[in-house]
């Protein structure tokens, strides 16, 4: 299955919106009404007019900060992996635990040091730490999002679930992941 650059972003925000956790990025006045009617909905239930409405928000809320992770990006594919593979997918340069904007793997981050100070509480780390989730559950929902910087995948959401799946996933379990095609690659 193949999923457009648009729709990894309306799904992206139609997943945000219903969290407690994630909302407060989205300062759009049609938040509150669309948070109503899509909360108990799955996203194939989704019109293409509230897709084109959540896509614009996403732009809104995480385009500025995303945008270089999607260069060259014209969809995704969807992928299950398993938690070695996770664990060799880079995190963001922003997530790098020593602060100096050095990519590192998933792996080596989710092995870090555990933040101090009032940035923990929302750390994703300390969030996966907390979390109690069965593989089954990790394997569940919506899927982990994969982009590009300099032709290397780069886990751009989904930390805290994809820590945990790391910390927890025995040999045979899977998550769902969209992985990034590149605009000139073949599938």
């Amino acid at each position: 299955m193949t999923v457009s650059l648009h729709e990894m972003k309306a799904l992206w925000a139609f997943t945000e919106i219903r969290s407690e956790r994630t909302r407060r990025f989205y300062h759009d006045a049609r938040v509150p009404m669309l948070q109503s009617k899509l909360k108990n909905m799955v996203f194939a239930g989704v019109t293409m007019q509230e897709r084109d409405i959540l896509a614009e928000m996403w732009e809104q809320a995480r385009g500025n900060f995303l945008s270089m992770y999607l260069a060259g990006v014209t969809g995704f594919a969807l992928e299950c992996w398993s938690s070695t593979q996770l664990g060799e997918v880079l995190a963001m340069s922003q997530m790098d635990p020593a602060e100096q904007g050095f990519f590192v793997s998933m792996l080596t981050y989710a092995r870090s040091p555990r933040p101090i100070g009032p940035s923990a509480e929302t750390d994703p780390r300390t969030v996966a730490d907390r979390s109690v989730l069965s593989g089954r559950e990790l394997q569940a929902g919506d899927p982990i999002i994969v982009g590009l910087f300099n032709r290397k995948q780069v886990l751009i959401d989904c930390y805290g679930r994809g820590i945990r799946f790391i910390q927890c996933a025995e040999a045979s379990d899977r998550i769902p992941v969209l992985v990034p095609v590149a605009s000139g690659a073949t599938q």
